[in-house]
């Protein structure tokens, strides 16, 4: 069903990427009397929207590391058709190594192609001497498209003293879950199969589990789904979120799925990235999804020696995949936010996540949905994109974005606010996202 690779973050040859479980040093060489990230993170961002018509590296950062250094690397943006049915893909490229997920999107066979968001992740350990880190876009099938403005790069270095990353080094089986007509959220638990999963022993602290995926259909279309799961059990939905995408002629043949996760749970636990199926209404009958998951679908889970992390969740609901909140239309709708607390002491380097789903109706004209960072005031970060067509207007999909502040972009010691906002523009009737955790932060 599955070929995962456990990658064991650890002291490595040059250029040969095994992913482990590791402890690792707190801190930038042990000045720090605080911990934070490592001083040599960095965070790029693409200045203006960017044709692919062929390999096209996007961002680019060659750093010089003193030691043998563990590395986040994560991308959010956007991406849309220029005028064909291109089969797109994006990755990051670390040296001459693609480490971690591809976000690939297929819309060869779409007859309502739209803008999207994608997410990449990947976590290495790199020698210390220069490496260079790359976004690297190309097209599968020869048909150009574009990479939006403001899609970014971010790299962060030691971010956690234990990281643990596995992916998939071949496609899954197919998936073809039964979930009924009988729904009832709260109380309904989903049917669910482990994809990937790492072995968490954590004192005290939180947790962080990211998951990027691609799937594609393979037989019925419907509504795929990922979940992050412990031992076994689906995240509530202040801890977790699903990660949905619709799989037809109507919107993606084929689509990046992204989730995140942060626990504060204590003692030694599994988590594990689970592919399941949206569950339909009683009057739309069962979600028909035949479904695979791509190979390069990747779990990264980080814990320990965290100073400034932390989430801002607003539903404790289990066993809810429709916990739904109406945005409107025209508005910037605040859907998460909080304070955090820079120490003295600390670099400043923390990384901001938002997430989260969106649903509209069959019988909308459609228009833009937007997702974004906002921190002290000021928009931050990449833009996460879903565009929305009649007749498809209720074809379910997950934006992302997010920001590192890093270098000269770091934050300074006190309290800071941080908001996620979203935004529908066009016709829509109740354009409606998820009440699933959509903020987390950590350095």
């Amino acid at each position: 069903m599955k070929n995962p690779k456990r990658q064991h973050v650890g002291i490595r040859i040059a250029f040969l990427f095994i992913f482990t479980l590791v402890s690792m040093l707190p801190g930038t060489g042990g000045t720090n009397k605080t911990y934070a990230a490592g001083s040599t993170s960095a965070y790029l961002q693409l200045a203006g929207d960017t044709a692919v018509n062929s390999a096209t590296t996007l961002l680019t950062k060659t750093i010089n590391f003193s030691a043998t250094t563990t590395l986040l690397i994560q991308s959010d943006g956007r991406y849309y058709p220029s005028g064909g049915g291109a089969i797109a893909g994006v990755r990051i490229k670390v040296d001459s190594a693609y480490p971690g997920s591809d976000a690939i999107m297929d819309w060869s066979v779409s007859t309502n192609r739209q803008q999207h968001s994608y997410n990449a992740i990947a976590a290495v350990t790199v020698p210390s001497g220069s490496h260079t880190i790359s976004l690297e876009a190309r097209s599968l099938n020869g048909v150009g498209f574009t990479v939006g403005a403001r899609s970014n790069l971010s790299i962060l270095a030691t971010p956690a003293a234990s990281v643990s990353a596995s992916s998939l080094t071949s496609d899954s089986g197919v998936f073809n879950f039964s979930t009924g007509t009988g729904y009832i959220p709260g109380t309904t638990v989903l049917p669910h199969s482990s994809l990937l999963s790492c072995s968490v022993t954590n004192a005290s602290g939180p947790v962080i589990a990211l998951g990027s995926a691609r799937a594609y259909m393979s037989g019925g279309s419907g509504d795929a789904m990922l979940g992050i799961y412990r031992s076994g059990t689906a995240l509530p939905n202040n801890e977790g979120m699903w990660t949905v995408n619709d799989l037809w002629s109507g919107a993606e043949n084929q689509a990046p799925l992204y989730t995140h996760a942060l626990i504060n749970t204590v003692g030694t636990y599994t988590l594990s990235l689970d592919a399941s199926e949206f569950p339909w209404s009683g009057a739309q009958g069962e979600d028909g999804v035949q479904y695979k998951v791509g190979a390069g679908s990747t779990l990264i889970c980080l814990n320990g020696g965290m100073t400034v992390a932390g989430s801002a969740p607003t539903s404790t609901s289990s066993n809810n995949a429709v916990d739904w909140l109406n945005i409107g239309t025209g508005t910037d709708y605040q859907i998460s936010g909080s304070t955090l607390t820079v120490p003295s002491g600390h670099n400043g380097t923390v990384m901001f996540m938002a997430k989260t789903r969106i649903q509209c109706d069959q019988t909308d004209l459609g228009g833009t949905v937007k997702l974004w960072l906002n921190i002290d005031g000021v928009d931050v970060g990449s833009l996460g994109v879903q565009q929305l067509a009649s007749p498809n207007g209720d074809s379910q999909r997950t934006l992302t974005a997010s920001y590192l502040a890093a270098g000269s972009g770091a934050l300074s010691p006190g309290t800071h606010n941080v908001k996620v906002y979203a935004r529908a523009d066009g016709s829509f009737l109740h354009p409606s996202v998820v009440k699933d955790l959509q903020l987390i932060w950590f350095d």
